[in-house]
């Protein structure tokens, strides 16, 4: 079913219309599953699967896919900011308001906090909420769970999705503005699915994410289907003290040597960074360990100071998680 759950008339006369579609009921056994994508303009990727889960459901409540079953409920917000993604930007260019940053948002507010309002609204009854994203401006990530404070239930959703990556990321005050933070605060079960990078619809990677959430939607109960077996993929966690930041001491081009996803070894090369006029090469960067390049620049101009890669440690993967699991147990940490 399509709602419209807000309308804000805008003063040329078209109004800013944000939709829910919603199948199913909630019940004992099987509860609400949330899927929210477009908290930016330029976040194709989880917007484009989104409306392939949009359509496949219907067929399922249509009868076009006999094979599946709708137990629970599943509610999409396909399209947050919706202006931003009119105009092709991260944020909308008339209040430049980060809407990941605008929660929990105000009735009364401005209209980036009035859409913050409704979709946490329309979330707090939610079983599992999923947040489908990609890399940040400039960045590439392969298909990778983030999260913080993994417990049971979210380390469960996690293995659902069967993504083999997960980074126990670090909380800031500004994350606190945050719908994911805005979820665990009310203890759903919540992660943040990141593949991609902004302003590309990649098919082959949507692909394997609609599959993700296929998945995780018959292994979770909200889902049924006959002679479906969804994939299992352990997931293996990454504390922040497990990564490695490789950053550039040069201001220039940087020419990856190296796709995202690549398994690397320690002192193999990821890249270079090349002088503008001379093509000169100033800077070559070699990974500082082995593990998973799960980040890596995407846009070639870069300046000194700013980060390359993002490495997840194979070497030392787990060793800080548990501490800071333990810790927390003594609540120390």
């Amino acid at each position: 079913m399509k709602e419209k759950i807000l309308s804000i008339q805008s003063p040329v006369g078209v109004p800013i219309e944000l939709y829910k579609f919603s199948w199913g009921e909630a019940n004992p056994g099987s509860g609400t599953y949330s899927i929210v994508s477009g908290l930016h303009g330029n976040q194709l990727n989880g917007i484009y699967v989104n409306t392939r889960l949009i359509r496949f459901l219907n067929d399922i409540e249509q009868g076009r896919e006999p094979s599946f079953e709708i137990n629970g409920r599943v509610q999409i917000f396909p399209a947050v900011n919706v202006n931003a993604l009119a105009s092709g930007d991260r944020l909308w260019n008339y209040d430049e308001m980060d809407m990941d940053l605008a929660f929990p948002g105000n009735k009364l507010g401005e209209v980036g906090e009035r859409i913050a309002e409704a979709i946490l609204r329309h979330t707090q009854e939610t079983q599992y909420g999923v947040l489908l994203t990609n890399g940040r401006e400039f960045y590439e990530d392969v298909p990778h769970i983030q999260c913080h404070r993994p417990d049971g239930p979210i380390k469960k959703l996690a293995r659902s999705l069967a993504v083999e990556f997960a980074r126990d990321m670090d909380e800031s005050p500004a994350s606190r503005l945050k719908l994911y933070s805005q979820w665990l605060d009310q203890e759903i079960p919540a992660l943040i699915l990141s593949a991609g990078k902004p302003g590309n619809i990649d098919l082959a990677l949507c692909d394997l994410l609609f599959n993700s959430m296929i998945g995780s939607l018959v292994t979770n109960g909200i889902l049924s289907g006959k002679n479906y077996s969804a994939k299992k993929t352990e997931v293996r966690f990454y504390g922040p003290r497990d990564e490695l930041r490789v950053r550039a001491k040069c201001s220039g081009l940087f020419i990856p040597q190296v796709k995202a996803g690549t398994a690397l070894s320690m002192g193999q090369k990821i890249g270079e960074t090349q002088d503008v006029y001379s093509g000169g090469i100033l800077e070559e960067f070699l990974s500082p360990g082995n593990g998973y390049l799960v980040t890596l620049r995407s846009y070639p101009v870069i300046y000194a100071r700013e980060p390359v890669a993002v490495i997840l440690n194979s070497d030392q993967r787990g060793i800080w998680s548990r501490i800071r699991e333990r810790l927390r147990l003594f609540r120390i940490y």
